[in-house]
């Protein structure tokens, strides 16, 4: 074999250990990267969780007060129809809309629409879930019979006498 032969395979063997090594480390560091970006992710998710469910608690709270009104127990709907939406503006941007349905899932009030509307009905499943359970309940997305935005609703149920007579919601925005 030539000189030349033996210079490049020199040059090659001793450049191989540092090349293996420099692979394996840039490995090492992705690996250790991906972890530390996924523990990150993970943190994330748990902070945005507590935080929705801390909102979603207080709009439970809150939506029980408002079904505490004596309106509903007169059947004062009109004088109802104010009380949500002194709430609506009190609760600030949170809550999109509020709406009072009856136990059949048709809405009553929505404040999307004037009082005395046309409105629409409920999807059965939310309305089936309260009844069943007489608590509150926190839906899936979904899109809204009035907007088609996509959704998340609070149902309180109101109670009188033992029974679910109204559904009380509050929605939020998706975004």
């Amino acid at each position: 074999m030539k000189l030349r032969t033996y210079l490049f395979l020199l040059v090659a063997v001793a450049l191989l250990p540092a090349l293996i090594f420099s692979v394996f480390m840039l490995t090492a560091q992705q690996k250790q990267e991906f972890a530390t970006l996924e523990r990150g992710m993970r943190d994330t998710a748990r902070a945005l969780t507590g935080a929705l469910d801390r909102e979603f608690l207080a709009s439970i709270q809150a939506l029980k007060i408002l079904a505490a009104s004596d309106h509903l127990d007169k059947g004062r709907l009109s004088e109802f129809y104010g009380e949500m939406t002194r709430s609506l503006a009190a609760y600030g941007p949170t809550w999109q809309n509020i709406t009072l349905s009856d136990r059949t899932g048709q809405q009553l009030i929505n404040l999307r629409l004037p009082f005395g509307s046309p409105l629409p009905r409920r999807a059965p499943e939310l309305t089936e879930q309260n009844l069943r359970t007489g608590e509150a309940f926190v839906s899936d997305l979904f899109r809204g019979p009035v907007t088609a935005a996509p959704s998340v609703v609070v149902t309180v149920p109101v109670l009188r006498d033992g029974e679910v007579k109204y559904l009380l919601r509050a929605g939020f925005a998706a975004a």
